[in-house]
């Protein structure tokens, strides 16, 4: 067979230079061909294997949930993604969410969408800060696998603020104030706080979530309190929970030395919270944006106005954990898109 193949080398390639590199590569290939050819007349064709002494390879029949529990946490209480039906007396859970035409809103609300479809019992109420709803938030829903609900309202002149970035922080005014109320507003024509349970939930459109965090906020009895990544400044901003379940100290700069330190009693993030829709629906008259006193809430005193409806700083329930954290305030950036000039009906026959 070699001497065949030698043959053919020098048939087809008659140069005596590349005749040279030709016979080392005909060597090879005889070599191969051979060391097959014994496989197959002694071994009948049949491959050999050892016995294996580890886990057994993956088979078809077995469950995948078997091949990856493997000091895994415990998903029991997702229940959409197993057969199951929840359990009746499991507590809803209302998120509402305020989200804006930009950049990157589909992407953002796509993520979300993601998690949340995750966790059963959930209605999702998405609010615009629009006049009408756009084409591009209704079509995402209708995607998606969650019970939600689309609003949409455009924020008034009262909301708005010309002022630059620090001074917008500062100075300026709050954000998403009108969005959250049309969600608690819907909550209330909805629902009537005899008949009804669940868990009311703020968070925004590019937050990211741990979805262990739901079974914890589920536990609310009034208000609860947890850690959020990311905020106030910091790696992580929210309460310091005591073993009693109640919050010792706060986690905080907004605590101790900030502008705000003198007013905000409950320094935390819009996201770090969750109040019992019984409270919510037993207090029409409460709406984001004002305090115990009807005045407009100030930059940063959101979240204090809204809990100081509801309870105090000793009545907050602590759920999650001191050393972990399931959700995180982070912002998406604005994607490079610095060449798009050269492609202008790119948009128009693609939705991104």
């Amino acid at each position: 067979m070699r001497r065949a193949l030698m043959s053919l080398c020098r048939l087809f390639l008659p140069d005596a230079g590349l005749r040279r590199y030709a016979n080392a590569l005909c060597v090879v290939v005889a070599t191969n061909l051979l060391t097959a050819l014994v496989f197959y007349q002694h071994g009948g064709g049949e491959r050999t294997t050892r016995n294996w002494v580890g886990p057994q390879p993956y088979s078809s029949s077995r469950n995948c949930t078997q091949l990856y529990n493997l000091n895994r946490p415990d998903y029991s209480f997702l229940y959409r993604a197993s057969s199951s039906p929840p359990s009746p007396s499991l507590p809803a859970v209302f998120v509402i969410t305020p989200t804006h035409t930009c950049t990157t809103q589909k992407v953002d609300l796509t993520s979300l969408c993601q998690t949340l479809s995750l966790v059963p019992k959930l209605t999702w109420i998405v609010v615009e800060d629009s006049r009408t709803k756009t084409k591009l938030v209704s079509h995402l829903l209708s995607k998606c696998m969650v019970e939600s609900v689309h609003l949409s309202v455009a924020t008034s002149t009262k909301y708005k603020s010309s002022l630059p970035w620090p001074l917008y922080r500062m100075f300026g005014t709050v954000r998403g104030v009108e969005q959250r109320n049309a969600g608690l507003r819907w909550l209330r024509e909805n629902y009537h706080p005899k008949n009804s349970s669940g868990v009311v939930y703020f968070i925004d459109d590019d937050n990211k979530i741990d979805v262990r965090l739901f079974s914890e906020i589920r536990k609310t009895k009034e208000v609860s309190v947890f850690n959020v990544g990311f905020a106030g400044g910091v790696y992580y901003e929210g309460p310091v929970c005591g073993e009693d379940g109640r919050v010792r100290e706060w986690h905080s700069p907004s605590a101790e030395w900030s502008i705000w330190a003198s007013s905000r009693k409950i320094p935390i993030d819009m996201a770090g919270f969750a109040v019992n829709l019984h409270l919510i629906l037993a207090r029409p008259e409460v709406l984001i944006g004002r305090d115990v006193r009807g005045a407009d809430s100030r930059v940063g005193q959101l979240e204090t106005d809204l809990l100081e409806h509801f309870t105090t700083r000793e009545r907050l329930e602590c759920r999650g954990s001191n050393s972990e954290v399931l959700v995180w305030h982070t912002k998406t950036a604005d994607p490079n898109l610095k060449h798009e000039f050269h492609y202008p009906s790119d948009r128009a026959s693609v939705a991104v």
